[in-house]
């Protein structure tokens, strides 16, 4: 499987953020499931890290678009998106790639798009809901953690997706890792 990795993962949730940026509204794979690019081993039917990237990013980027900024010392290896959020009117949801082999903190800044102008920096008193995804092992492997748990199928059923609430005042991310950060309370004006 040699596109299906976690590091692919990264690349797959850049072409969608970067796709939605500039104004299109759907992505389509070469195949569900298949020998090199599906979204699901087709030896197993086990979900492969691009199909948890996908199920999120459907589930928590709605259709409103913002321009988001990272402020990082590795500003380089750090991309961000933002979306108004498609669980709560006036929410945002940013989707963070850490690039970098070491772990960075996060400013955000959003704005423009169809949305108006949010923010959320450091010591901001607004909690989040946060979906932490790393590689179980190696990044060039098919196993993925969700907050530090592994997604595993169990009796054939899928794992639940579920964030994690957060009173942080900065998003800490582990190294070549990727995550989606909901700001339910935004109360972004375009996003109602």
């Amino acid at each position: 499987m040699r596109w299906a990795n976690f590091a692919n993962s990264a690349w797959y949730l850049d072409a969608l953020g970067t796709k939605a940026r500039a104004g299109y509204q759907a992505f389509c794979r070469q195949d569900f499931i298949g020998a090199d690019y599906g979204l699901v081993d087709c030896s197993t039917a086990d979900p492969l890290p691009d199909y948890y990237a996908a199920k999120l990013f459907q589930a928590l980027m709605g259709p409103g678009v913002l321009r988001a900024a990272v402020t990082t010392l590795h500003a380089g290896a750090v991309r961000a998106y933002a979306h108004c959020s498609r669980k709560t009117p006036g929410g945002l949801t940013t989707l963070l790639l850490n690039l970098a082999s070491t772990p960075v903190n996060i400013t955000l800044t959003l704005s423009g798009g169809n949305v108006g102008s949010a923010s959320w920096e450091a010591g901001s008193s607004d909690p989040t809901v946060e979906y932490h995804l790393s590689a179980t092992g190696d990044v060039m492997g098919t196993g993925v953690s969700l907050n530090d748990v592994p997604l595993v199928m169990t009796a054939g059923a899928l794992p639940a997706l579920n964030g994690i609430s957060s009173a942080a005042k900065v998003v800490r991310m582990t190294n070549r890792s990727y995550a989606f950060v909901e700001l339910p309370n935004a109360g972004a004006p375009a996003c109602q």
